[in-house]
């Protein structure tokens, strides 16, 4: 393109100088302008796809490296996710185990609570029963002594029997 201009302009600038009367040396100096302005175009010109070409090579050179690190970086992924796909498996494992624990505890506290009831009433049936294998101990101690008493003393166990120790009926 710039090129194309350049030379566009040369030609329109060695036209005018050739408009002008003719004389040796301007002819002269238009060709030796045109052919000069020519070869700078060409130069530019292969200069500008020189660079291009360089640059090319450099994009070429840059997009190989990027596809190169693009490739690690996909690998790199790839192993974070698999990685992360693991952790997550042990991790709901993790809360499985705990939530089968949980229900292990509740069923644990309720057989507690259950065993501190019957103790309880265990405890509440106990204390009247013991009372009375007490009472029933001491009645038949008594006993014992109140038959030996009798034997002893007959006539003083039927006034004893016959008149209540709140009374103030005269002794037998």
């Amino acid at each position: 393109m710039l090129t194309g201009t350049a030379l566009t302009g040369l030609l329109a600038f060695a036209s005018v100088l050739l408009a002008w009367p003719l004389s040796g040396s301007r002819v002269f100096w238009a060709l030796l302008l045109l052919l000069t302005g020519l070869l700078l175009t060409l130069a530019v010109s292969g200069y500008l796809r020189w660079k291009d070409s360089r640059s090319l090579s450099l994009l070429e050179t840059q997009h190989s490296q990027d596809a190169a690190q693009l490739a690690m970086l996909q690998e790199r992924a790839d192993s974070l996710t698999k990685a992360l796909d693991t952790s997550n498996q042990r991790l709901i494992e993790a809360l499985q185990q705990i939530d089968q624990m949980r229900h292990q505890f509740m069923e644990n506290e309720r057989y507690l609570m259950l065993d501190a009831l019957v103790h309880g009433v265990a405890n509440e049936l106990v204390s009247p029963v013991s009372n009375l294998v007490l009472l029933n101990s001491t009645l038949a101690d008594a006993s014992v002594q109140l038959k030996k008493w009798l034997k002893a003393k007959p006539r003083a166990a039927v006034c004893a029997i016959s008149r209540p120790s709140f009374s103030r009926a005269p002794a037998c």
